[in-house]
């Protein structure tokens, strides 16, 4: 096992080959994360999952550059980058910043530059994975392959084609991938060779099985896609009639809204023409209670003139009552001694108009 795990680093292809359709170990040790289209990872994810920087990843590239091409490494420039990235931000909404270039990895590639490192935590991690699955890995493979020397079976034929369309899925060209296989299962070339393309009197080719399996799925995916858009117009339609109702519904309250807005400023308006009389009423109140005042003020002044002069022209009178009276009792007085001293006397007087008293 330690043998296995420093070829694995030190450059030994043939041992990373045997590996290199192992790439469920990726995701079982740490997600991998995958563009959409054509499920690749470019250099940012490919360092980001083994926790490396772009130098070391440049590095390994260079020391395996044969390698990584087989494994399927595209480099992305001019257009056809340009193109990428429109439909990656058109179809997923996945923006790339690369500009000049973009150097796409698929799983394969991944996997050996994860057999590469040697200072990774994560690559490390890895390695062991596959050399805890080595050995079990080899004793199926060795059985299939003693079944392959005597018979076809169903099962081995499920496991080729299994084989053929993770490698094909991973970018490989089935003429290598026939290879590969051949070395994993330790089946002769030209026997698999001609299993796959030609078969013969009693069993079709492989190709054809995978053939049929890929139409097979084929409609299922298109019944799935048909059910899922029959699902989205079902749910399109469902939406168009919420907003329809919705749309009525806020076009009433909106209305209604409208209604009441125009009867407050109805009411607004009646208030202000209230405030308006009111403030009116107020004014002419102020009006005439000023004018009463004045008034009353002019009549009280009257009066008091009246009065005053009233008083003096009683004090007047009573003066001259007072006078007259004085003057009676002093008329009085004298005419009762004037008739007393006539009598005595024989003597007569007479008063005059203006109550002087004159001898006769």
């Amino acid at each position: 096992m330690a043998d296995v795990a420093l070829k694995l680093i030190k450059g030994d292809k043939e041992v990373r080959d045997k590996f290199i359709n192992r790439t469920e170990v990726l995701d079982k040790v740490k997600e991998l994360t995958v563009l959409p289209i054509g499920n690749y990872v470019d250099s940012k994810q490919v360092c980001e999952y083994f926790e490396i920087t772009q130098m070391t990843l440049r590095s390994v590239m260079k020391k395996g550059k044969e390698e990584f091409e087989a494994d399927g490494v595209i480099i992305l420039r001019g257009s056809e980058l340009g193109k990428y990235k429109s439909d990656l931000y058109a179809k997923h909404n996945i923006f790339l910043t690369a500009r000049a270039s973009l150097t796409m990895y698929t799983k394969r590639a991944v996997l050996r530059m994860a057999m590469m490192l040697d200072r990774s935590p994560v690559a490390k991690e890895v390695q062991n994975y596959l050399l805890q699955i080595e050995e079990i890995s080899t004793e199926k493979q060795k059985e299939s392959a003693i079944k392959a020397h005597t018979n076809w079976t169903e099962e081995l034929d499920n496991n080729i084609i299994e084989s053929v369309r993770n490698k094909l899925d991973n970018g490989v060209k089935i003429t290598y991938a026939l290879k590969e296989i051949s070395e994993e299962m330790e089946i002769p070339h030209p026997r698999l060779y001609s299993r796959w393309h030609t078969g013969n009197t009693k069993l079709s080719p492989l190709k054809l099985k995978l053939k049929e399996i890929n139409k097979k799925e084929t409609i299922v995916n298109n019944s799935k896609n048909n059910i899922e858009q029959m699902i989205e117009e079902n749910n399109n339609k469902l939406i168009q009639k919420f907003e329809t109702l919705l749309n009525k519904q806020q076009e009433i309250i909106v209305g209604s809204l409208a209604k009441v807005w125009r009867k407050l400023e109805e009411t607004k308006e009646q208030q202000e023409i209230i405030i308006d009389d009111i403030n009116m009423i107020k004014f002419d109140f102020a009006k005439m209670t000023q004018s009463v005042d004045k008034n009353v003020n002019e009549d009280i002044q009257r009066l008091e003139k009246r009065s005053k002069l009233l008083s003096n022209k009683l004090k007047n009178a009573e003066d001259e009552k007072d006078r007259l009276l004085k003057f009676i009792g002093k008329q009085s007085a004298m005419a009762e001694a004037l008739i007393n001293n006539e009598d005595s006397m024989g003597v007569k007087y007479k008063t005059d108009s203006k109550g002087n008293v004159n001898l006769l």
